[in-house]
């Protein structure tokens, strides 16, 4: 890659995930207002101005509910996207910065490895470097780590019979 193109390449991705922070933050907000909408309704749902009669036929409600559900797991959904890029965009930063001090340009494969929604070809995961054993190693004991069993459980039955 030349300088010009890992230039417009993070700009382009810096770009992408401003505008997906930008839709989050509308997605919360929006979210936000839901919310305040559905607790006015249930306030005065339950208050003695409200309307009279049963209380649960209000499908007005129901669909208020529905939206900001819908708004609410968008806005994680699309949180959790933003994140990704951005540690993507962060990553090729770094690939860039360390090829610039020594003195070479990125690979561009190197450069989008980390994009967390490309599928990586046998060749394209071939050209990559090599993982640092050590590296290898901390990620390794992180991930034993996370799957590792807790204390065995007794069940539940055996503890009623005592």
């Amino acid at each position: 890659m030349s300088a010009e193109q890992v230039d417009r390449f993070l700009h382009e991705l810096g770009e992408t995930v401003a505008a997906l922070r930008a839709d989050h933050e509308s997605l919360e907000s929006l979210a936000e207002q839901l919310d305040d909408e559905v607790e006015q309704g249930l306030e005065l749902r339950y208050s003695e101005d409200g309307p009279p009669g049963f209380v649960g036929l209000e499908p007005s409600q129901t669909l208020l509910s529905l939206r900001r559900e819908l708004a609410e797991e968008s806005a994680q959904r699309h949180r959790d996207v933003v994140r990704g890029l951005t540690a993507w965009w962060a990553d090729a930063a770094l690939v860039a910065a360390e090829s610039i001090i020594q003195g070479s340009m990125p690979d561009p494969t190197r450069m989008v490895a980390a994009d967390p929604y490309w599928v990586m070809s046998a060749e394209d995961l071939a050209r990559l470097p090599d993982i640092p054993e050590s590296d290898r190693r901390l990620a390794e004991l992180a991930l034993s780590m996370a799957t590792a069993p807790g204390p065995p459980r007794r069940s539940v039955l055996l503890e009623l019979r005592q």
